[in-house]
């Protein structure tokens, strides 16, 4: 069965980034330079066009909302233009908003002064918050454990705006790549997406190919799967799950990434490889059989909506009536999965960090863990305590944890570590877990 992707699937917000990726290549639209969040004040009124699939209406008051690009702080003004999520209308008012991807709650300030709302240069702002951790300052890859290289040429030759969007937005549930679009608890919206997909862009080659070479019909999967355990499965596991089944490479049965993926780009992967990895070009010799099995392996995704999610950042003890663990670290940062659970498991009293972003968190975590993403530890300081030990962890396992650490040692918490083994090596070895938004069973 021939597979294109998830393109007539693609829910309106998607859609909706696409629309503003497009007029961002294109050079259409005039934003406004802002420096978000910012702050102005005047009188007047004015008219403007709505964003696309959203309602135009008229009115005038005050209140409190959420703008792209518009900070906390009182304005009024006039004139005339386009404004994302702005319908079309007149009036007066005054109110409070904040910055997408940059407001109060995220924990990373302001953006730079003079950063373009809808810019390759804002997307760069945002790729070094929340992507450069584990793929590098310019897509590099590889700074955490299977965080493949993404400005890779024939990568990008062969990703669709609508792929990359939907990987930012969706991630690879279940790897170690998070949802980071908002509708799944990440800290960016249609706008912000947008912007890191134009960033990436600029890395080239730019337009993609329009048409990849088509992958004939009737493939065998089980020739298919001969195939691949003879040139694949070393790097990518037996079953294809990458990292998480005893490889080094991505997830390719990952249920988003089939979805997702058109059979050109899958095909053009094997044939083309990506030059200056360890992942060298096949050819085209048994493409059909291989596309048949990676197809085999396609599930249902879940995509049901979701409520919102904001973690308690003042409950974050296990057995706070307990004495307080111990621990010794290996190279003065480490601590494992054993002695943490064997600390628990005694009643002692320690805190424990999911250092991921809430969707993973959700999805499952270590028991009695407080969801404080990387991103956000700045602003969680002020709720943690002295003299308690602090264990961060991330399913890498260490680029987010040894970041939360990093900050936290910095900010004068000097109790604080990292799970050596990471997320998977606990919930593998049946140490208790939960998911939801319960901390703890």
């Amino acid at each position: 069965m021939r597979h294109h992707g998830r393109r007539g699937l693609v829910e309106a917000a998607a859609l909706r980034t696409l629309i503003l990726l497009g007029l961002l290549l294109a050079g259409c639209g005039d934003p406004d330079p802002v420096a978000s969040p910012v702050v102005g004040e005047g009188e007047g009124e004015g008219e403007g066009e709505p964003a696309p699939g959203l309602d135009a209406g008229e009115g005038e008051g005050e209140g409190e909302g959420e703008a792209p690009g518009a900070g906390e702080g009182e304005g009024e003004g006039e004139g005339e233009g386009e404004a994302s999520g702005a319908g079309e209308g007149e009036g007066e008012g005054e109110g409070e908003g904040e910055a997408p991807g940059a407001g109060e709650g995220e924990g990373e300030g302001e953006a730079p002064e003079e950063i373009e709302l809808g810019s390759a240069a804002r997307g760069e702002w945002l790729y070094g918050i929340y992507c450069e951790v584990c793929h590098g300052d310019v897509g590099q890859g590889y700074l955490a454990d299977a965080a493949p290289q993404i400005n890779n040429s024939t990568f990008l030759e062969s990703a669709t705006d609508l792929f990359l969007v939907e990987a930012i937005r969706r991630g690879r549930p279940g790897t170690v790549m998070s949802a980071w679009g908002d509708e799944r608890y990440g800290p960016l919206n249609d706008v912000d997406v947008a912007d890191v997909v134009a960033f990436m862009r600029s890395w080239g080659p730019v337009p993609p190919i329009e048409q990849l070479p088509a992958v004939p019909d009737g493939g065998d999967a089980e020739l298919g799967a001969a195939d691949f355990a003879g040139r694949c499965a070393g790097c990518h596991g037996p079953t294809g799950g990458g990292l998480l089944d005893g490889g080094s490479a991505v997830s390719l049965n990952n249920p988003w990434f089939l979805e997702t993926a058109s059979d050109g780009f899958i095909a053009h992967a094997v044939a083309a490889g990506r030059p200056g990895t360890a992942m060298p070009s096949f050819g085209d010799e048994g493409m059909a059989d291989l596309v048949a099995l990676l197809r085999s392996w396609a599930t249902p995704i879940e995509d049901a909506p979701v409520a919102r999610y904001e973690p308690d950042l003042d409950d974050h003890l296990i057995n706070p009536a307990g004495a307080p663990a111990q621990f010794v670290l290996t190279e003065d940062r480490f601590v494992s999965s054993e002695t943490v659970n064997a600390a628990i498991e005694a009643g002692q009293k320690v805190i424990v960090i999911d250092a991921r972003a809430a969707d993973d968190y959700l999805r499952g975590h270590i028991s009695g863990a407080v969801s404080i993403p990387f991103y956000r530890v700045e602003e969680a300081t002020e709720h943690l305590p002295q003299g308690v030990w602090i264990v961060a962890y991330c399913g890498c396992p260490h680029a987010l944890s040894g970041r939360v650490v990093d900050t936290l040692r910095a900010a004068g918490f000097d109790l604080t570590a990292v799970l050596d083994e990471g997320w998977y090596f606990w919930q593998n070895e049946g140490y208790p877990t939960t998911d939801g938004p319960r901390r703890g069973p």
